[in-house]
């Protein structure tokens, strides 16, 4: 299977049509026949745990810390009790070991050896998202929140295909550069088979996913729906709700502990109200705007992500109006950007910035807003 696999899709341009065919074929062979292609498991031969303990822990899963030859990875176990269980974390690592985008975490293989079934993936440093800004009151909101619309408008592309289904803050993970990853994509699937309801019952009321859902996955036949399964325009709900999360530091429907209460405040119409002292963080008006249309009860008004992502890279650095920004964000540009020898003004941006910005090519990712004068 592994030699099957390796000639068919090496002789294939990466995403072409018929790589996608061949790739999704192979993959339903192995699941259904319960192969693990060597691939996934022999990148992980060499894998020692490091950690004592658990390093943190999750609804379905806990997550080790290790090393894989000179580098610190981080080794999710899987609680599973049946096989299609254990058929959907192999489903979910073959589509993640096919991934390769900077804003994805890395993902290295499956391992047997050292638990039954885990998954081993690259080291995030900072965690997940939310610690991140709550170690780091004044971290680059922006910048972080274009890093996940990046990662998701990548799995969202016709050539990947891919829904997350579970975004939150707590699957945004934050590497040595600050910059956000996506994680944990696909395994909802496995959180929420009947086998495994006793493991969210048993988890904070502030970790489920019911505060990132979309109105239509609360209620399907509310919306003329027969599944709630999740789409990207509910992947682009979880977005706002992130950005929201970004923005202050807090859960969305933090004042409501029960999900019950959540689900009634999204299925009446209600949504995060727009927080006080959040625009030096980069929350403008037109910012604000956007989140808004990304959390639409209509799904079919929601943004595509593509179209968000450029809502916002216009919204954040591109606009000739004064917008104040935390000072850590500040740099200093080289002088042959400009006629003259260049003076920058902290927190805000103005039009005799915006051409020489848009001239300089976005990534480069300073993500700053300054002004000449």
């Amino acid at each position: 299977m592994t030699t099957l696999n390796t000639k068919a899709m090496n002789s294939i341009e990466p995403y072409d049509k018929l790589y996608t065919t061949v790739f999704h074929t192979l993959r339903k062979i192995c699941v259904k026949n319960g192969i693990l292609p060597t691939a996934l498991s022999a990148a992980t031969r060499d894998l020692l745990v490091s950690s004592s303990g658990p390093e943190a822990f999750g609804g379905f899963a806990e997550v080790w810390r290790g090393r894989l030859g000179h580098q610190d990875v981080g080794v999710k176990v899987i609680r599973i009790s049946t096989k299609g269980s254990a058929d959907s974390v192999l489903k979910v690592a073959i589509t993640w070991h096919r991934l390769s985008h900077d804003r994805i975490v890395p993902f290295y293989g499956i391992d047997q050896r050292q638990f039954p079934l885990s998954m081993v993936c690259k080291w995030m440093v900072y965690g997940d998202v939310v610690s991140f800004i709550k170690d780091n009151p004044e971290a680059n909101r922006p910048r972080l929140i274009l890093d996940i619309a990046h990662g998701l408008e990548y799995l969202h592309s016709s050539a990947v295909g891919i829904i997350h289904g579970d975004l939150k803050g707590a699957n945004i993970l934050v590497d040595e550069h600050r910059r956000a990853c996506l994680s944990d994509f696909g395994l909802t699937t496995i959180l929420y088979r009947p086998e495994t309801v006793h493991i969210v019952t048993n988890v904070s009321v502030f970790s489920s996913t019911a505060r990132w859902m979309a109105p239509e996955l609360h209620d399907p036949e509310q919306y003329g729906l027969v599944h709630g399964n999740p789409t990207k325009e509910s992947d682009v709900y979880a977005f706002s709700m992130i950005m929201w999360e970004l923005f202050t530091g807090r859960y969305p429907f933090h004042e409501s502990r029960l999900d019950a209460q959540v689900i009634h405040k999204v299925l009446t119409g209600n949504r995060p109200p727009r927080p006080d002292g959040a625009n030096p963080l980069g929350l403008s008006d037109e910012v604000w705007q956007i989140m808004e249309r990304c959390w639409r009860e209509d799904r079919r008004k929601r943004p595509r992500i593509s179209a968000a992502l450029q809502d916002l890279k216009r919204a954040f650095y591109f606009k000739g109006k004064s917008i104040p920004i935390p000072r850590h964000l500040s740099f200093d540009l080289p002088s042959a950007h400009w006629d003259g020898k260049p003076k920058v003004t902290l927190g805000v941006i103005g039009p005799e910035l915006k051409v020489t910005l848009k001239s300089m090519p976005l990534a480069s990712e300073s993500y700053c807003r300054m002004s000449v004068q």
